[in-house]
């Protein structure tokens, strides 16, 4: 749910101070490993013709600079789904994977975007 969003630091400072010291926020979301944020804006030409956002990817290393000065610790771990998401027709921006030849199993869009699944982990 993060990417829906265009910055994360109010969401994030507003699960930080409603979180208790000791206790955990986990959030899955699309991280990326290299320095960069992305901001994805699109539209469906069949159901929508006004832009629309939700894709957003975070890098983590901008959130674990923002994370350092304010939570105790947080980890990012690397998410895989084991089940396979069939691609819909009628909403083409939705997740769906695919498998690659070794078998793992990717998320993937209508958007050609490799969906970088990751939870991230935070301790107050």
């Amino acid at each position: 749910m993060l990417g829906i969003f265009d910055q994360f630091e109010p969401l994030l400072e507003n699960l930080v101070a409603n979180t208790r010291q000791g206790g955990r926020i986990y959030i899955h979301g699309l991280f990326n490993d290299v320095d960069i944020d992305v901001r994805v804006y699109y539209r469906d030409q069949q159901n929508d013709k006004d832009w629309n956002r939700g894709f957003n990817i975070f890098s983590t290393i901008q959130l674990s600079k923002w994370l350092k000065t304010r939570v105790t610790s947080w980890r990012f771990i690397p998410f895989q789904l084991e089940v396979d998401i069939p691609r819909r027709q009628d909403t083409p921006h939705r997740a769906y994977t695919t498998k690659l030849e070794d078998g793992r199993r990717i998320t993937t869009n209508g958007l050609c975007l490799m969906l970088p699944e990751m939870i991230l982990e935070i301790t107050v």
